[in-house]
């Protein structure tokens, strides 16, 4: 589909969601040093020139020079400065007198090549159980996406990719804000992987230049005219996997219902010859070298992990219990009568590792339910996500030497996840058939739905536009301008 006319059932379904969506800024809950909390223990912030704080409590506003500290306490929030130590409300709104930018200097980003964000719009900061801080970033959706698109995608790659990108990023905040998931916490999503990464990289003037060349573009789906969830990954196998074979509330709705343009797609360059839905076309399209995708040049593309019974064991007894708890009702056991349901993992575990087998694949290759046999029971794990934080390849686990994730290019050592749930497994026995070494060879890196990151390069490097992309990892969609919607209305 191409960007056309903008029918009234747009507008209409754009209105019944949230009215004025596009005038309100989105609200990003800000996590702290390793995005191991959304609390703060204090926040301080830097400006070029002055900042202003606002107390929301009295209405009044402070204006102080350049850094500023916020600490919280029982009376309040504390402000402190070279000058000042100033007691003000609970609630606080922060920005510079200049149309500039905040700079946090009491939070990093960047992982080994740390620095300290800065955050356009406002911060709002909030006093929490008089111990910590909350800190919130209301910015223009447009500018929100400047922070995102470095962070999620390398400004090096080709411009077609990132245009992609931004208008995946910008269709997936906009779902966000309509489905107002995290209202009740004061924010729509917050920075971390669990929605997109924002401000994880530092600005740059071509991701800029792809979000403004495709200024308030998102995705519909064409059938219901409903702005789309625009899900992404980093890596696929080679083909993408169903939405519905991944997400799921409850054991009783999973796999959840098809949702026709997050469907099982190839992007290979040649057509697909095997079957994913069973373990044989599984492992021959995982190690036949001569398969060509668009993802070929990730590095996790294709992966191997070899695990000793003992590794795999330490491994399984370390994550499954964890699993039952947070999601019991995909973590099942085989009862006396033959059928398997939900109940405590023993204190000990599965006991020694019998046997570990896939019982069924989606249609794209990816584990939909795992078994393990063991001395205490057969149980089975169902979702992706489960089976992937159930098989973490890490000595954290295994208790033992590092583990190593052969790759494309450089090793990974101790990964804290199984790198996607796209895997086959080749199990070696001792002469006595006892579980004696298990090899996984896996394709692709995350969830697996949508929208590539790395098939999007190559799409672009291959002469594909950013229309032509999407279009291809999310079927049966149209392209609306919800700038022009929401000028129509004024």
């Amino acid at each position: 589909m191409r960007v056309g006319k903008i029918v009234l059932l747009v507008l209409i379904v754009i209105l019944v969601y949230c009215p004025d969506i596009w005038a309100i800024p989105i609200r990003v809950g800000i996590m702290d040093n390793n995005f191991a909390s959304l609390y703060h223990p204090y926040v301080q912030v830097r400006a070029q020139g002055q900042v202003l704080v606002h107390d929301v409590q009295n209405g009044q506003t402070h204006t102080f020079d350049q850094v500023v500290a916020f600490h919280p306490s029982d009376q309040g929030i504390h402000i402190m400065t070279d000058s000042h130590n100033v007691l003000l409300g609970p609630q606080l709104a922060v920005s510079p007198s200049q149309d500039l930018k905040l700079q946090l200097t009491s939070l990093t980003r960047g992982g080994a090549a740390s620095f300290n964000p800065a955050y356009r719009g406002i911060l709002e900061i909030a006093l929490i159980d008089s111990s910590k801080l909350q800190l919130i970033n209301q910015v223009d959706i447009e500018e929100y996406l400047y922070g995102v698109l470095p962070s999620e995608m390398p400004v090096s790659w080709p411009m077609e990719a990132l245009k992609a990108q931004a208008i995946a990023s910008r269709t997936y905040v906009l779902r966000a804000m309509l489905e107002k998931t995290n209202t009740l916490q004061g924010y729509h999503l917050d920075d971390s992987l669990s929605w997109q990464m924002y401000n994880n990289r530092i600005e740059d003037p071509l991701a800029i230049a792809a979000v403004d060349q495709t200024q308030g573009l998102v995705m519909l789906d064409a059938s219901t005219r409903q702005i789309i969830q625009a899900f992404f990954h980093s890596t696929s196998s080679g083909v993408t996997v169903m939405a519905c074979e991944v997400w799921g509330s409850s054991g009783e709705f999973f796999p959840s219902d098809h949702i026709p343009y997050l469907q099982s797609q190839s992007i290979l360059k040649t057509p697909l010859v095997y079957d994913l839905t069973c373990e044989d076309g599984v492992k021959l399209f995982l190690k036949d070298s001569a398969v060509v995708a668009y993802d070929q040049d990730s590095p996790w593309y294709r992966w191997q992990i070899t695990l000793s019974r003992q590794e795999l064991e330490n491994i399984i007894n370390a994550n499954l219990a964890m699993r039952y708890q947070l999601q019991p009702e995909f973590v099942s056991t085989l009862g006396k009568d033959g059928t398997f349901y939900s109940k405590p993992i023993p204190f000990s575990g599965i006991g020694t590792l019998v046997d570990i087998e896939v019982i069924h694949r989606g249609a794209g290759g990816n584990i939909i339910m795992l078994q393990i046999s063991g001395t205490t029971g057969i149980y089975r794990i169902g979702k992706e996500l489960n089976i992937r934080l159930l098989i973490r390849p890490s000595k954290i686990f295994s208790g033992g030497e590092d583990i190593v994730i052969t790759r494309s290019d450089s090793p990974v050592v101790n990964h804290s996840i199984l790198p996607s749930a796209t895997v086959v497994m080749e199990k070696e026995h001792n002469s006595e058939h006892e579980l004696e070494t298990v090899q996984f060879f896996g394709g692709g890196n995350g969830h697996g739905v949508g929208m590539s990151q790395w098939g999007a390069r190559g799409m672009a490097l291959d002469g594909y536009n950013h229309l032509q992309i999407l279009e291809r990892f999310y079927r049966g969609i149209e392209f609306v301008d919800v700038n022009k919607v929401f000028k129509e209305r004024q």
